[in-house]
């Protein structure tokens, strides 16, 4: 009933409706039961068969249940998530809430892994306590919901493997990662304090991709790899292709270099762009795409055509 009335929110939101009302009981059960899944899961995810993979969400529920409509739902589907279930959206909460209802439901066939948006300081700074106040969780309840939702997203996985040839990574091959490979990966602790697995996990949900032909930027300290490294990368663990999410693509999807797959799952980002949303299938190595994107309808002028946040999108799926 809880995963029930929160998809509904979703599909029914806009912009001066209530919040939902979450029952500070039915949250705290939730988020337990989900950190024991998650604890009990390897660093890196192993699966074979067929998979789906879906990149940041970003807190824009109205693309996650309809990339879920239109792919399939679980159990007939298996999904892997790259983090960023926070963010900017209309509903970040609701987002996160309704995969981790599903990840209790089939434990099996949702994988939700950690982006940087998952990180304490990035939930903080987003808001996550008032969050909680205005879906009414009493004031005295807030810090203690607070703190069990940043434990149960520290316990996800860092990536995932489908198949021996494709890794997923929210952020990508950072300067640690390369230099110790995938099985530094594989053997990660996340719940170490050592500065070696700490590294690991920080650079699997924030690095980002630097192109080789992009003017030279101030270094702001987020680790960064280059085409060059990321084929390399490949080359040296036995890899086809990376998949990943951490950078906005105008088609939902990129494959560029051909060892990276850069996948984004929010339609037109925080309603200023108008870019795909976008889930990718693979069966071995093999892909196959479904997408969608906003119906902006007769050319109109800026202020008319920008939509409203929250259930704005129609789905073509391509």
């Amino acid at each position: 009933m809880f995963a029930k009335n929160i998809w509904n929110y979703i599909l029914n939101f806009y912009p001066e409706g209530p919040k939902p009302y979450l029952k500070t009981d039915v949250l705290l059960t939730l988020l337990y039961r989900v950190g024991d899944l998650l604890e009990k899961e390897p660093s890196i995810i192993e699966l074979n068969g067929e998979v789906t993979v879906m990149g940041p969400i970003y807190g824009e529920g109205d693309s996650l249940i309809t990339l879920l409509s239109l792919v399939g739902m679980p159990p007939q589907r298996t999904y892997v998530f790259l983090g960023c279930y926070f963010g900017l959206g209309f509903a970040p909460l609701e987002s996160l809430l309704l995969l981790m209802c599903l990840k209790c439901l089939f434990p099996n066939k949702i994988y939700l892994l950690k982006g940087h948006l998952e990180e304490p300081a990035s939930i903080k700074s987003l808001g996550l306590d008032d969050w909680l106040f205005r879906r009414r969780v009493p004031r005295e309840s807030v810090l203690r919901v607070s703190e069990t939702v940043m434990r149960t997203v520290a316990q996800m996985p860092i990536g995932a493997m489908i198949g021996p040839k494709i890794l997923c990574l929210p952020g990508g091959p950072g300067p640690t990662i390369r230099e110790h490979g995938l099985a530094a990966l594989r053997t990660c602790v996340r719940s170490s304090m050592s500065q070696l697995d700490r590294l690991l996990c920080m650079e699997a949900a924030w690095t980002v991709m630097k192109l080789e032909g992009a003017p030279v930027t101030a270094d702001d300290g987020i680790p960064t790899f280059t085409e060059a490294q990321c084929a390399a990368f490949c080359k040296a663990n036995n890899l086809t292709l990376i998949v990943r999410g951490r950078q906005l693509v105008d088609e939902g999807f990129l494959n560029y270099p051909k060892e990276a797959l850069t996948i984004v799952s929010a339609v037109a980002y925080l309603d200023n762009f108008r870019n795909y949303a976008a889930a990718v299938t693979f069966q071995g190595l093999n892909a196959s795409v479904v997408r969608y994107k906003m119906d902006e309808g007769e050319p109109k002028s800026l202020d008319i055509v920008k939509p409203g946040i929250g259930r704005n999108a129609l789905a073509f799926p391509m």
